[in-house]
């Protein structure tokens, strides 16, 4: 887990270090937690990155004004990773 500054996320890393790249996005209301039942499956594949909403779980509340703005966080956040491909999925809020 790591807590980030306001421009990046809160987030986590599940699976092996070599393997592609899955971004997991949360619905509003949930935390990462909402994809504990599929992280055995996925990490067999993917190294399997999920984060929270600004003000869910333990995110800091850092307003944010629009869902282009939360791709702006996500994308700060694996620039600072070094992630430069991904798949992702998401549910409700965290798939748009």
């Amino acid at each position: 887990m790591s807590e980030t500054p306001m421009n990046t996320l809160q987030y986590r890393f599940d699976g092996p270090e070599d393997a592609p790249v899955l971004i997991l996005g949360a619905s509003l209301g949930t935390t990462w937690h909402m994809w504990d039942r599929q992280i055995p499956e996925l990490t067999r594949h993917w190294r399997v990155f999920r984060f929270d909403m600004p003000g869910h779980g333990g995110a800091p509340a850092h307003p944010c004004g629009s869902v282009g703005e939360l791709a702006g966080r996500l994308l700060a956040t694996l620039d600072e990773l070094g992630v430069r491909r991904f798949g992702y999925a998401g549910c409700a809020f965290g798939g748009a």
